[in-house]
């Protein structure tokens, strides 16, 4: 008998959850109190330990692709003089991915598709 699981929450954590569940057998269910999946234009920023969770579950490329991979973060203080500096070469080359900005809709929509239709349900209170 397969094993099986609810996630609580069709956000990109419970998306994602759902996909590992699955790529390890265990069949997994997506409740989502909303009746639809918002289409938010804000983006997000894909730090490396995250893109490292998804290039283990194969979706690294896809968001790479979907996003934009940055060359560079700066942080600056209010007269806009740098107080931080980011290579993310570097950043890349020490662990394997560097921080991608994605559209957080753009990001819903690659995990969505991996998840595959019917694996969430919608009006799940």
């Amino acid at each position: 008998m397969q094993q099986s699981g609810i996630i609580i929450g069709g956000g990109i954590a419970g998306l994602t959850a759902a996909i590992a569940l699955r790529q390890r057998g265990i069949a997994a269910t997506v409740c989502e109190a909303a009746p639809h999946i918002l289409q938010l234009e804000a983006g997000i920023w894909m730090a490396p330990n995250a893109m490292q969770v998804f290039e283990r579950l194969g979706l690294a490329g896809w968001i790479d692709t979907g996003g934009v991979p940055l060359r560079a973060i700066e942080i600056v203080n209010g007269q806009m003089q740098p107080l931080l500096r980011t290579n993310q070469e570097r950043i890349r080359q020490r662990f394997g991915h560097g921080t991608t900005a994605i559209r957080r809709a753009t990001l819903q929509q690659i995990l969505l598709a991996e998840v595959g239709p019917g694996a969430v349900q919608l009006g799940k209170v």
